[in-house]
């Protein structure tokens, strides 16, 4: 309930899984980043996006990757 307008964004949900999943599981980044491992999966599928802060931590730790790779 109240999900049925949410967009979701399959290219960005695609980079997130792209850069993440090769690194560690969902369960590992969901604690690294101190959210549910089902928000995790939020960002894979483009449900969601990590706010700034979460993102900066993921490039942080992938390291070499910078806020202006995000495709827009």
């Amino acid at each position: 309930m109240g999900n049925e307008n949410r967009k979701i964004d399959r290219k960005r949900g695609s980079f997130y899984r792209s850069i993440m999943e090769p690194k560690f599981s969902q369960e590992k980044w969901a604690e690294l980043l101190n959210v549910s491992a089902r928000t995790v999966g939020y960002y894979y599928s483009g449900e969601r996006e990590p706010g700034f802060w979460r993102q900066m931590m993921i490039f942080q730790i992938i390291g070499g990757l910078k806020a202006e790779d995000i495709p827009s």
